[in-house]
């Protein structure tokens, strides 16, 4: 990193600085940055599958023992819990494709602010002055 650019965030080996977002594997300039996304994609499922062991529970509650009632409920929304903490930071560009990334949510939601932070700042500065090509 120069001293020039300046890091708005960093953690773990993922930094967002004025002009460039540099993950693990890969550096991308924020001018070739289109749209950034936060998704959590284990949360629906885990929602359907702790919903499903819920109504079974509740369905044959007269015959299963209290451990048995617990542990189906409580496997079931143990994993909605931990799907609540994973999230998706994907980052789109028109010339690159998508760069995913898996985080937890805190991290990733800290990453996609100070991306659009410096995005904002990017285009708050003046264009820079092109030279004509003849």
């Amino acid at each position: 990193m120069t001293k020039s650019s300046n890091i708005l965030w960093q953690s773990g080996t993922s930094v967002v600085t004025t002009t460039s977002v540099r993950t693990r594997r890969m550096t991308i300039s924020l001018a070739d940055i289109d749209l950034v996304e936060v998704r959590r994609p284990l949360l629906a499922g885990s929602a359907l599958l702790a919903s499903c062991g819920t109504f079974l529970g509740l369905r044959f509650a007269d015959v299963l023992l209290p451990i048995e009632f617990a542990s189906l409920l409580g496997i079931g929304w143990l994993g909605v819990g931990a799907a609540l903490a994973i999230a998706r930071l994907t980052l789109h560009s028109y010339s690159i494709d998508g760069i995913a990334m898996t985080l937890p949510i805190w991290r990733a939601w800290a990453m996609r602010q100070a991306i659009d932070e410096a995005l904002m700042k990017r285009k708050q500065m003046p264009p820079r002055q092109k030279r004509r090509t003849t």
